[in-house]
C-alpha cells in the first residue's frame, strides 16, 4: 500500500547515507520558526542540481482515503524529525555540561546580563532552553514520546523549594528508582540532574536541595551560600534530568519505564526496500545513535507545577 524511499533531487534513489557529526555545542532551536522543524510537501522535485534529499511517498489506491494516509505519514515523519532534534539537544547538554559545569557555576555568579550575549540559563545548563522549547512544541504536534502534566494552585514563596524536593522524591524519583539508595544518589548526580533557581532579584544559579534535620523544610544550597526564598523573589525551581545514549550511565532506570528503547528500522512484516537496507547497515555501525534517551524538565513556582517528560512510559506519567 505504501512505499517510502529516500530520493535525490533528480528523483533517483539515495544509494549512500552519511552519518552526522556529534551535536554541536551551539545547537539551538529556541529561536527557530516551528515551520522550519517540520516536513514540507513538495508539488515538484527541487532543481536537479540541488543537494536536497527528499522522502518520496507512494500510496496505492485502496478503499482508504489517500488524503488521510498522507496526513498520517506526514505526522509520523514530523514525529521522527522532532525525536532526532530532541536527541541532539540532550546529547549537546550532556557533552557540554559534563565538561563545563564547574566553570559555569563560578562564572555565572558574576556574569552581567547587559554585557553577556548568552542567556544565563543557557550558560548554566547548555541546551536546556532549546530542549524545553522543543518539548513544548512537540507536545502540541502531538508526539507519543512527549508528555506534559500541569498542576495549578498557589503556594507561598518560602515553600517552593520544599514542594520541589518533595515532588522530586515522591512523584518522580520515587517511581523511577524503586531503590531508596539509588534514588538518593541520582538526585545528587551530575550531569544527570541539574536544579536551577530563577528569581526576580538575581541571575539564575545552580543549587542543591536537601532536607533540614527534621525533614520538614528543604534547604537550597547555592555555590557559596544558602538561599532564602522571600515573597518578593517569586522563585522558580527548574529541574532537568537526563539519561542519554552516549557512554556509560552511572544510574539507569528499569527498561519498562521507557516508552522506546531504540529506533526500529524494520518491523519484520513490511516489504523491504533499498532505503531500509541502507539504514540497517548504518544502525549496525552506530548502535548508540539509534538508542533513545530519557529526560524530563520539571518546573515549580508559586502558582504552577509543570512536568515535561521525554520517552516516559505513559503509565509512569499518570502516576
Amino acid at each position: 500500500m505504501i512505499e517510502i524511499l529516500l530520493v535525490c533531487a533528480d528523483g533517483s534513489a539515495v544509494d549512500e547515507v552519511s552519518f552526522g557529526e556529534p551535536a554541536s555545542t551551539t545547537f539551538d532551536s529556541t529561536g527557530t520558526d516551528i515551520s522550519m522543524l517540520r516536513f514540507r510537501r513538495l508539488e515538484n522535485f527541487p532543481e536537479p542540481r540541488s543537494k536536497r534529499v527528499c522522502v518520496r511517498v507512494r500510496v496505492t489506491d485502496t478503499a482508504l482515503s489517500r488524503k488521510h494516509l498522507h496526513e498520517w505519514i506526514e505526522l509520523t515523519l514530523n514525529q521522527a524529525l522532532i525525536t532526532w532534534i530532541i536527541e541532539r539537544g540532550i546529547e549537546r547538554s550532556s557533552r557540554k555540561t559534563s565538561n563545563r559545569l564547574q566553570d559555569t557555576m563560578k562564572s555565572t555568579k558574576t556574569a552581567s546580563v547587559d554585557t553577556d550575549t548568552r542567556s544565563p540559563l543557557e550558560k548554566l545548563c547548555p541546551g536546556l532552553p532549546s530542549l524545553y522549547h522543543m518539548l513544548l512544541t512537540s507536545h502540541e504536534l502531538p508526539h507519543p514520546a512527549v508528555s506534559r502534566v500541569v498542576n495549578h494552585g498557589v503556594i507561598r514563596s518560602s515553600t517552593v523549594s520544599t514542594k520541589t524536593l518533595e515532588m522530586l522524591q515522591t512523584c518522580i524519583f520515587g517511581n523511577l528508582f524503586k531503590d531508596a539508595a539509588t534514588a538518593e544518589a541520582a538526585r545528587g548526580a551530575r550531569p544527570n540532574l541539574a536544579i536551577i533557581r530563577i528569581s526576580r532579584s538575581a541571575l539564575p544559579e545552580l543549587v542543591k536541595l536537601s532536607w533540614d534535620p527534621l525533614r520538614r523544610t528543604a534547604i537550597a544550597h547555592a555555590t557559596d551560600s544558602l538561599v532564602d526564598d522571600s515573597p518578593i523573589d517569586c522563585p522558580e525551581y527548574v529541574c532537568f534530568f537526563e539519561l542519554n545514549q552516549f557512554g556509560e550511565q552511572e544510574y539507569d532506570i528499569d527498561p519498562h519505564l521507557r516508552l522506546y528503547r531504540e529506533v526500529m528500522i524494520h518491523d519484520g512484516i513490511s516489504d523491504r526496500s533499498s532505503s531500509i537496507e541502507l539504514l540497517e547497515s548504518l544502525k549496525a555501525q552506530n548502535l548508540n545513535a539509534f538508542r533513545r534517551s530519557f529526560a524530563f524538565v520539571f518546573s515549580v513556582k508559586r502558582n504552577q507545577r509543570t512536568l515535561l517528560a521525554y520517552n516516559w512510559n505513559p503509565n509512569l506519567v499518570k502516576t
